[in-house]
């Protein structure tokens, strides 16, 4: 649907570092990190980013070929606009307007 998103996360990357434990030294916490975040933390999240969400320009405005990319700090949205036939009717009536 034109004015849906949904996403996935194929990769996460992370920094473990052990402060403490009441069961003795881990050997390899990264790996042990990986296979949680691998097993539960990623199916969890691409299970709510799967259903996607509606974006609130759906009946103005249809996206196509798009891509969602997290950044340091926000969200990219990328794609081709294709502007509904709702919009172009009021694009007309604006234009009627000023011409008229």
């Amino acid at each position: 649907n034109g004015g849906d998103i949904t996403a996935s996360v194929t990769n996460i990357t992370h920094v473990s570092k052990l402060l403490d434990t009441k069961v003795g030294p881990i050997s390899d916490l990264e790996s042990l990190m990986d296979t949680i975040i691998e097993n539960t933390v990623e199916p969890m999240v691409n299970n709510v980013l799967n259903k996607g969400f509606t974006l609130p320009i759906k009946d103005w405005v249809l996206l196509k070929k798009t891509s969602v990319t997290a950044q340091q700090d926000y969200l990219e949205v990328c794609g081709d606009v294709e502007l509904t036939d709702k919009s172009l009717a009021e694009i007309k009536k604006i234009i009627a307007q000023l011409v008229g």
